[in-house]
């Protein structure tokens, strides 16, 4: 739909001004390209293969991007992880976060928490939510979600160091997700390291 809109009204708004106009899906993958005039992004949905993977294609992407000529300067880069488990993130030692009132444990019965990390250039928005469903399986998933999105502004020769710049913001967002589990509930996950 932000493609059928007039660009007169997509700059002005800041809500559709960084909005992605178009989405095509690799023939061969579950990658995604989003374009719009002043962004694209790259996704691997619904399975992330692995930062590697994920790296090799991005990476691929921004050198052709470069080599065009079209963008002139980068403004933000980001890295964002959508992750899913099927359990109530609060409960059973999972998480190293406590929400209290009063000095008391909150129930956590329906809990969606939001707040900003910095460190250094890199900024992380963390959204934590245990009352999630995933629909996009039969039958529907219930759990939890921890979304991490990883920014920074700081992008001067951006396409001179494209895979330092790449590599940063996925240490950033990893140190924000890897400090809030605990080591128990981490290795019932089985996480594989690169």
């Amino acid at each position: 739909p932000v493609a059928e809109l007039p660009p007169t009204i997509r700059d002005t708004d800041p809500n559709l001004k960084y909005q992605p106009a178009y989405k095509l899906r690799h023939k061969d993958n579950n990658s995604f390209l989003q374009i719009g005039a002043k962004m694209v992004g790259f996704s691997f949905m619904p399975t992330y293969t692995g930062w590697n993977d994920f790296k090799s294609f991005v990476s691929g992407y921004l050198q052709t991007i470069k080599s065009t000529g079209v963008v002139g300067r980068v403004l933000r880069i980001g890295f964002r992880v959508i992750n899913f488990m099927d359990v109530d993130i609060f409960k059973e030692n999972r998480i190293k976060l406590n929400i209290s009132l009063e000095g008391n444990d909150i129930p956590y019965k329906e809990t969606s928490l939001k707040t900003v990390f910095s460190e250094g250039n890199y900024h992380s928005n963390l959204s934590i939510i245990n009352h999630a469903q995933l629909n996009s399986t039969t039958p529907v998933r219930n759990g939890s979600v921890i979304d991490v999105d990883t920014y920074s502004v700081s992008c001067e020769n951006f396409f001179e160091d494209i895979t330092n710049f790449l590599d940063g913001l996925h240490s950033a967002e990893k140190h924000v997700f890897f400090r809030l589990l605990t080591d128990e509930f981490l290795d019932t996950l089985q996480p594989v390291y690169e």
